[in-house]
């Protein structure tokens, strides 16, 4: 067929041998082309500006990330084919009416759309076990966890993440969700939580630790045998340090810790923070550390450069049964300042995944369809006119 001749004849067609997943999109692609595209046996004039921007749009974003993910195949394919502009039989070159280019657009529109949505797919193993956006509520976009709240005020969070909630000590503002246990079950030898914060400039608070997020187990007391999970920000001048603590089942002891007093990151400024913790890391790079907490997208503090002051980072984190955010439980050691998008993922996210948490993008199918969208009605200007 001639379609497998041209590819044939570019030499590529070896490269399908490493590519399983895009040897079934091609194979789509093919039924597409051979169904749709070549009964018509129409060939795109040069001239016809709309048409070649179309293609050079489409195909620029999945060539951009097929090739950043190897699939250089399809990626080649999707490219070369629309913008070849060769002919399928011999003879004059047809003017193409109006239908025939919008066909022969939508298509081409529609399998670049495919691919670049199956290739911007999030193939972290990591889920996302609850997420709150604070935009007028606290509700948990994943259904996964019905939240209670002794709410703050909202107000605007940070560039592009529409609302946060304010929290004050004052007003013993938390939020919080109890008998949380199945949800949070696969939450065990990783974890990672991320938020942005703003912290008030009352912090550091006198003499009291300032709690971002703790989380216990099904008892209702506060003490190293209930608790699983404490984030603190400074007591005090003096004690200008974060401490990441987590707890085992048996009550056994890990402690990240880093001196913050020369980079106040916790207060007068949004800062996006994250809180990481793999069991299985072997803590001997700061990469592979157990225990890291990155801040703006930059590891900050890890327990391969930064002792630990208990522990050795291989506690697990099972039997979570109680969450709160902004507070030791429900009425200690509360937050001052505001806080959004607050996320648990049940896996360690990588630094490039932490650092994508920090902006809002349009999904790839959305920011396809807009751009085929301008295109189309581009083309369809230009023959009208």
């Amino acid at each position: 067929m001639l379609v497998r001749t041209f590819i044939h004849k570019q030499a590529v067609m070896p490269l399908l041998a490493t590519f399983a997943v895009k040897n079934i999109i091609l194979r789509f692609l093919y039924i597409l082309l051979d169904i749709c595209i070549i009964p018509y046996k129409i060939r795109v004039r040069k001239t016809l500006i709309s048409v070649k921007i179309m293609s050079l749009c489409f195909n620029a974003l999945v060539v951009v990330s097929e090739v950043q993910r190897g699939g250089a195949f399809v990626a080649f394919f999707l490219f070369r084919w629309p913008m070849g502009v060769k002919p399928f039989s011999p003879g004059r070159q047809p003017v193409p009416n109006l239908g025939d280019v919008l066909m022969i657009r939508f298509l081409f529109a529609l399998l670049a759309v495919i691919v670049w949505s199956v290739s911007l797919a999030d193939t972290s193993e990591a889920t996302l076990v609850t997420h709150l956006e604070f935009e007028g509520n606290t509700v948990d976009s994943t259904g996964n966890i019905a939240y209670t709240s002794t709410p703050g005020a909202y107000v605007s969070g940070p560039t592009g993440f529409g609302q946060a909630m304010s929290f004050e000590k004052a007003n013993s503002n938390v939020v919080y969700a109890e008998g949380v246990g199945g949800a949070m079950a696969s939450v065990t030898s990783e974890v990672t939580i991320a938020l942005w914060a703003y912290g008030s400039s009352l912090l550091p608070s006198t003499g009291d630790p300032t709690v971002l997020f703790s989380a216990n187990d099904d008892q209702a007391e506060i003490g190293a045998q209930w608790s699983r999970i404490s984030l603190q920000y400074p007591y005090d001048s003096a004690n200008d340090y974060v401490f990441y603590d987590t707890w085992d089942e048996s009550g056994a002891f890990d402690r990240a810790y880093k001196y913050a007093g020369d980079n106040q990151f916790y207060k007068d400024g949004w800062h996006h923070i994250a809180f990481v913790k793999n069991t299985t890391a072997s803590d001997a790079s700061a990469t592979d550390a157990r225990m890291k907490i990155y801040v703006d997208g930059n590891l900050w503090m890890n327990t391969f450069e930064n002792p630990y002051g208990g522990g050795d980072g291989t506690g697990l984190l099972s039997d979570i049964d109680n969450i709160y955010l902004g507070a030791e439980k429900q009425y200690w050691n509360y937050w001052d300042g505001l806080i959004d998008d607050f996320r648990i993922y049940d896996s360690e996210l990588s630094q490039a995944e932490i650092q994508a948490l920090m902006t809002t993008v349009p999904e790839p199918t959305s920011l396809a369809f807009m751009v085929m969208s301008c295109v189309s009605l581009l083309g369809i200007h230009r023959h009208i006119v």
